[in-house]
Protein backbone atom coordinates (compact mmCIF):
# COMPACT_ATOMS: atom_id res chain seq x y z
CA UNK A 1 0.00 0.00 0.00
CA UNK A 2 2.85 2.18 0.35
CA UNK A 3 4.49 1.89 -2.41
CA UNK A 4 1.02 2.42 -4.30
CA UNK A 5 0.60 5.97 -2.57
CA UNK A 6 4.10 6.99 -3.72
CA UNK A 7 3.65 6.14 -7.09
CA UNK A 8 0.58 7.55 -7.11
CA UNK A 9 2.28 10.91 -5.05
CA UNK A 10 4.96 10.86 -7.73
CA UNK A 11 2.88 10.69 -10.41
CA UNK A 12 1.21 13.95 -9.39
CA UNK A 13 4.12 15.78 -8.56
CA UNK A 14 5.29 14.82 -11.87
CA UNK A 15 1.69 16.42 -13.67
CA UNK A 16 1.84 19.03 -11.64
CA UNK A 17 5.58 19.97 -12.99
CA UNK A 18 5.07 19.92 -16.30
CA UNK A 19 1.66 21.40 -16.09
CA UNK A 20 3.37 24.57 -14.60
CA UNK A 21 6.40 24.35 -16.98
CA UNK A 22 8.71 23.72 -14.15
CA UNK A 23 11.83 21.11 -14.19
CA UNK A 24 13.87 20.48 -16.89
CA UNK A 25 13.83 17.03 -19.54
CA UNK A 26 16.47 15.54 -16.96
CA UNK A 27 14.25 15.84 -14.10
CA UNK A 28 10.96 14.75 -15.90
CA UNK A 29 13.18 11.42 -16.99
CA UNK A 30 14.04 11.05 -13.53
CA UNK A 31 10.22 11.36 -12.05
CA UNK A 32 9.65 8.85 -14.72
CA UNK A 33 12.69 6.35 -13.72
CA UNK A 34 10.90 6.42 -9.99
CA UNK A 35 7.54 5.73 -11.46
CA UNK A 36 8.71 2.96 -13.47
CA UNK A 37 10.32 1.96 -10.09
CA UNK A 38 7.06 2.04 -7.98
CA UNK A 39 5.39 0.24 -10.76
CA UNK A 40 7.32 -2.81 -10.82
CA UNK A 41 7.71 -2.90 -6.90
CA UNK A 42 3.88 -2.75 -6.53
CA UNK A 43 3.72 -5.82 -9.54
CA UNK A 44 6.26 -7.49 -7.52
CA UNK A 45 4.30 -6.64 -4.18
CA UNK A 46 1.27 -8.18 -6.43
CA UNK A 47 2.58 -11.08 -7.29
CA UNK A 48 3.37 -12.19 -3.77
CA UNK A 49 0.14 -11.30 -2.61
CA UNK A 50 -1.36 -13.48 -5.65
CA UNK A 51 1.16 -16.04 -4.80
CA UNK A 52 0.03 -16.22 -1.28
CA UNK A 53 -3.91 -16.26 -2.40
CA UNK A 54 -3.28 -19.25 -4.26
CA UNK A 55 -1.32 -21.19 -1.09
CA UNK A 56 -4.39 -19.71 0.93
CA UNK A 57 -6.89 -20.93 -1.63
CA UNK A 58 -4.53 -25.16 -1.52
CA UNK A 59 -4.69 -24.63 2.20
CA UNK A 60 -8.32 -23.91 2.21
CA UNK A 61 -8.78 -27.28 -0.37
CA UNK A 62 -6.52 -29.32 1.70
CA UNK A 63 -8.74 -28.50 5.07
CA UNK A 64 -12.07 -28.74 2.73
CA UNK A 65 -11.32 -32.44 2.38
CA UNK A 66 -9.67 -33.35 5.53
CA UNK A 67 -13.13 -32.12 6.79
CA UNK A 68 -15.17 -33.96 4.18
CA UNK A 69 -12.83 -37.37 5.11
CA UNK A 70 -13.84 -37.00 8.90
CA UNK A 71 -17.25 -36.27 8.36
CA UNK A 72 -17.19 -39.94 6.32
CA UNK A 73 -15.60 -41.71 8.59
CA UNK A 74 -17.88 -40.14 11.34
CA UNK A 75 -20.79 -41.52 8.74
CA UNK A 76 -19.26 -45.08 8.63
CA UNK A 77 -18.88 -45.38 12.26
CA UNK A 78 -22.69 -44.04 13.05
CA UNK A 79 -23.33 -46.51 10.54
CA UNK A 80 -21.22 -49.31 12.23
CA UNK A 81 -22.88 -48.56 14.96
CA UNK A 82 -26.83 -48.53 14.14
CA UNK A 83 -25.37 -52.43 12.55
CA UNK A 84 -24.30 -53.36 16.44
CA UNK A 85 -26.98 -52.13 17.73
CA UNK A 86 -29.27 -53.88 15.04
CA UNK A 87 -27.43 -56.67 15.41
CA UNK A 88 -27.79 -57.21 19.16
CA UNK A 89 -31.63 -56.11 18.80
CA UNK A 90 -31.50 -59.17 16.48
CA UNK A 91 -30.22 -61.49 18.70
CA UNK A 92 -32.34 -60.54 21.69
CA UNK A 93 -35.38 -60.91 19.32
CA UNK A 94 -34.51 -63.93 17.75
CA UNK A 95 -33.53 -65.96 20.70
CA UNK A 96 -36.65 -65.41 22.12
CA UNK A 97 -39.05 -67.21 20.08
CA UNK A 98 -36.33 -69.33 19.00
CA UNK A 99 -35.80 -70.98 22.72
CA UNK A 100 -39.75 -71.41 23.04
CA UNK A 101 -39.49 -74.02 19.67
CA UNK A 102 -35.92 -75.84 21.25
CA UNK A 103 -38.26 -76.00 24.88
CA UNK A 104 -41.44 -77.32 22.86
CA UNK A 105 -38.85 -80.04 20.42
CA UNK A 106 -37.77 -80.75 24.35
CA UNK A 107 -40.88 -81.55 25.49
CA UNK A 108 -42.52 -83.33 22.51
CA UNK A 109 -38.99 -85.80 23.07
CA UNK A 110 -39.80 -86.61 26.57
CA UNK A 111 -43.69 -86.97 26.55
CA UNK A 112 -44.52 -88.91 23.47
CA UNK A 113 -48.10 -90.26 24.94
CA UNK A 114 -50.70 -87.30 24.98
CA UNK A 115 -51.42 -86.22 21.37
CA UNK A 116 -53.33 -83.32 22.54
CA UNK A 117 -50.58 -81.85 24.48
CA UNK A 118 -48.13 -82.85 20.99
CA UNK A 119 -50.56 -80.38 19.20
CA UNK A 120 -50.23 -77.91 21.73
CA UNK A 121 -46.56 -77.51 21.77
CA UNK A 122 -46.39 -78.08 18.20
CA UNK A 123 -48.96 -74.97 17.84
CA UNK A 124 -46.61 -72.51 20.66
CA UNK A 125 -43.61 -74.24 18.23
CA UNK A 126 -44.91 -72.98 14.73
CA UNK A 127 -45.83 -69.76 16.63
CA UNK A 128 -42.08 -69.12 17.69
CA UNK A 129 -40.80 -70.27 14.42
CA UNK A 130 -43.21 -67.75 12.71
CA UNK A 131 -42.14 -64.64 14.71
CA UNK A 132 -38.30 -65.57 13.88
CA UNK A 133 -39.54 -65.48 10.49
CA UNK A 134 -41.15 -62.18 10.28
CA UNK A 135 -37.79 -60.82 12.73
CA UNK A 136 -35.96 -61.81 9.81
CA UNK A 137 -37.79 -60.85 6.94
CA UNK A 138 -38.70 -57.40 8.58
CA UNK A 139 -34.52 -57.02 9.15
CA UNK A 140 -34.14 -57.98 5.37
CA UNK A 141 -36.81 -55.02 3.93
CA UNK A 142 -35.15 -52.74 6.73
CA UNK A 143 -31.16 -53.58 5.12
CA UNK A 144 -31.90 -54.39 1.81
CA UNK A 145 -32.36 -51.64 -1.19
CA UNK A 146 -34.03 -53.37 -3.48
CA UNK A 147 -35.01 -51.98 -6.86
CA UNK A 148 -38.79 -50.57 -7.96
CA UNK A 149 -40.48 -52.97 -10.33
CA UNK A 150 -43.04 -50.18 -11.09
CA UNK A 151 -46.13 -50.82 -13.09
CA UNK A 152 -49.93 -49.47 -12.77
CA UNK A 153 -51.17 -50.44 -9.89
CA UNK A 154 -55.21 -50.67 -9.20
CA UNK A 155 -55.15 -49.42 -5.19
CA UNK A 156 -58.61 -50.69 -4.92
CA UNK A 157 -57.29 -54.34 -5.75
CA UNK A 158 -54.73 -54.03 -2.90
CA UNK A 159 -56.97 -52.85 -0.61
CA UNK A 160 -59.04 -55.87 -1.22
CA UNK A 161 -56.19 -58.20 -0.90
CA UNK A 162 -55.01 -56.68 2.48
CA UNK A 163 -58.55 -56.90 4.03
CA UNK A 164 -58.94 -60.98 2.32
CA UNK A 165 -55.59 -61.63 4.05
CA UNK A 166 -56.37 -60.31 7.26
CA UNK A 167 -60.05 -61.93 7.08
CA UNK A 168 -59.18 -65.42 9.29
CA UNK A 169 -57.70 -63.47 11.93
CA UNK A 170 -60.08 -60.33 12.05
CA UNK A 171 -62.35 -63.44 12.99
CA UNK A 172 -60.55 -64.54 15.11
CA UNK A 173 -60.21 -61.75 17.06
CA UNK A 174 -63.57 -60.84 16.48
CA UNK A 175 -63.22 -57.45 14.89
CA UNK A 176 -65.21 -55.81 12.22
CA UNK A 177 -63.24 -54.85 8.85
CA UNK A 178 -64.31 -52.24 6.59
CA UNK A 179 -63.00 -51.71 3.37
CA UNK A 180 -64.24 -48.69 1.46
CA UNK A 181 -63.14 -48.76 -1.81
CA UNK A 182 -65.78 -47.49 -4.14
CA UNK A 183 -63.19 -45.03 -5.69
CA UNK A 184 -61.10 -46.58 -8.71
CA UNK A 185 -57.84 -45.26 -8.22
CA UNK A 186 -54.79 -46.69 -10.60
CA UNK A 187 -51.01 -44.98 -10.13
CA UNK A 188 -47.54 -46.07 -10.94
CA UNK A 189 -46.02 -48.10 -8.39
CA UNK A 190 -44.50 -51.42 -7.23
CA UNK A 191 -47.61 -53.27 -6.28
CA UNK A 192 -45.81 -55.82 -4.12
CA UNK A 193 -43.70 -53.14 -2.12
CA UNK A 194 -47.37 -51.21 -1.65
CA UNK A 195 -49.13 -54.04 -0.87
CA UNK A 196 -46.31 -54.64 2.24
CA UNK A 197 -47.29 -51.09 3.43
CA UNK A 198 -50.95 -51.86 2.94
CA UNK A 199 -50.26 -55.22 5.06
CA UNK A 200 -48.19 -53.92 7.45
CA UNK A 201 -50.40 -50.83 8.85
CA UNK A 202 -53.25 -53.36 8.57
CA UNK A 203 -51.54 -55.94 10.99
CA UNK A 204 -50.62 -53.32 13.02
CA UNK A 205 -54.23 -51.65 13.73
CA UNK A 206 -55.61 -55.33 13.95
CA UNK A 207 -53.14 -55.95 16.45
CA UNK A 208 -54.41 -52.39 18.59
CA UNK A 209 -58.08 -52.86 18.63
CA UNK A 210 -59.63 -55.03 21.69
CA UNK A 211 -61.86 -57.78 20.46
CA UNK A 212 -65.38 -56.03 19.11
CA UNK A 213 -63.20 -53.14 17.71
CA UNK A 214 -63.40 -52.09 13.79
CA UNK A 215 -60.82 -51.87 11.35
CA UNK A 216 -60.97 -49.38 8.33
CA UNK A 217 -59.53 -49.61 5.25
CA UNK A 218 -60.13 -46.93 2.46
CA UNK A 219 -59.58 -44.78 -0.56
CA UNK A 220 -60.17 -41.23 -0.07
CA UNK A 221 -60.41 -39.20 -3.36
CA UNK A 222 -61.64 -35.19 -2.93
CA UNK A 223 -62.91 -33.39 -5.97
CA UNK A 224 -60.57 -30.37 -5.18
CA UNK A 225 -57.78 -31.87 -7.51
CA UNK A 226 -56.02 -33.03 -3.82
CA UNK A 227 -54.06 -36.40 -4.74
CA UNK A 228 -56.16 -39.35 -3.66
CA UNK A 229 -54.70 -41.13 -0.21
CA UNK A 230 -55.54 -44.37 1.50
CA UNK A 231 -56.22 -44.04 4.87
CA UNK A 232 -55.79 -47.19 7.23
CA UNK A 233 -58.20 -46.74 10.83
CA UNK A 234 -58.57 -48.30 14.18
CA UNK A 235 -60.53 -48.11 17.19
CA UNK A 236 -57.86 -49.03 19.32
CA UNK A 237 -56.34 -47.29 22.44
CA UNK A 238 -54.08 -44.23 20.07
CA UNK A 239 -50.91 -43.25 20.15
CA UNK A 240 -49.55 -40.95 22.52
CA UNK A 241 -47.89 -37.23 20.75
CA UNK A 242 -44.84 -38.18 22.63
CA UNK A 243 -44.75 -41.62 21.04
CA UNK A 244 -46.01 -40.51 17.89
CA UNK A 245 -42.82 -37.79 16.90
CA UNK A 246 -40.34 -40.72 16.30
CA UNK A 247 -42.94 -43.35 15.40
CA UNK A 248 -41.10 -44.14 12.08
CA UNK A 249 -37.69 -44.19 13.33
CA UNK A 250 -36.46 -47.43 13.52
CA UNK A 251 -36.72 -49.50 16.37
CA UNK A 252 -39.47 -47.59 17.86
CA UNK A 253 -42.59 -50.11 18.54
CA UNK A 254 -45.60 -49.93 21.08
CA UNK A 255 -45.78 -53.46 20.95
CA UNK A 256 -43.93 -55.75 23.52
CA UNK A 257 -42.49 -58.07 20.79
CA UNK A 258 -42.05 -55.40 18.05
CA UNK A 259 -39.41 -55.03 16.42
CA UNK A 260 -39.80 -51.72 15.96
CA UNK A 261 -38.85 -52.23 11.69
CA UNK A 262 -42.34 -51.97 10.23
CA UNK A 263 -42.87 -48.47 10.37
CA UNK A 264 -39.40 -47.17 9.27
CA UNK A 265 -39.81 -49.93 6.82
CA UNK A 266 -43.11 -48.79 5.40
CA UNK A 267 -42.02 -44.86 5.34
CA UNK A 268 -38.94 -46.15 3.43
CA UNK A 269 -41.23 -47.45 0.41
CA UNK A 270 -43.63 -45.19 0.76
CA UNK A 271 -40.99 -42.00 0.16
CA UNK A 272 -39.09 -44.14 -2.11
CA UNK A 273 -42.44 -43.52 -4.38
CA UNK A 274 -42.39 -39.89 -3.99
CA UNK A 275 -45.68 -40.29 -1.75
CA UNK A 276 -45.91 -39.35 1.85
CA UNK A 277 -46.87 -41.29 5.36
CA UNK A 278 -48.46 -39.50 8.26
CA UNK A 279 -50.24 -41.09 11.46
CA UNK A 280 -53.46 -39.32 13.09
CA UNK A 281 -54.22 -40.16 16.86
CA UNK A 282 -56.00 -39.53 19.69
CA UNK A 283 -55.76 -41.14 22.99
CA UNK A 284 -58.49 -43.55 23.76
CA UNK A 285 -60.62 -43.33 20.87
CA UNK A 286 -58.07 -44.65 17.86
CA UNK A 287 -55.31 -43.95 15.12
CA UNK A 288 -55.35 -43.60 11.46
CA UNK A 289 -52.41 -43.80 9.16
CA UNK A 290 -52.63 -41.88 5.86
CA UNK A 291 -50.65 -42.76 2.90
CA UNK A 292 -50.91 -39.87 0.25
CA UNK A 293 -50.21 -40.49 -3.61
CA UNK A 294 -48.10 -37.48 -5.28
CA UNK A 295 -49.93 -36.44 -8.16
CA UNK A 296 -48.93 -37.93 -11.36
CA UNK A 297 -49.16 -37.16 -14.81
Amino acid sequence: MDDYQNMKAEAGRLRRALQRGQGSLVSAEKRLKRLSELRNTLALRNRGLKDRNEALEQQLEERTHDLKSAYLELSQREKLSTIERLAAGIVHEALNPLSVVVACIDLLQADVENAMSHAQKLDAAREGVQRTVDILTNLQDFSARRSQKKTDVKISELLASTGELLSFELRQREIECDVNIEESIILEGDPDRLRQVFLNLAKNAMEAIDREGRLTLGIEQSGDGNPPAVYVRDTGPGISADIREDLFEPFRTTKEDGTGLGLSICREIIEEHGDEIRVESLTGRGTCFWVTFAAQE
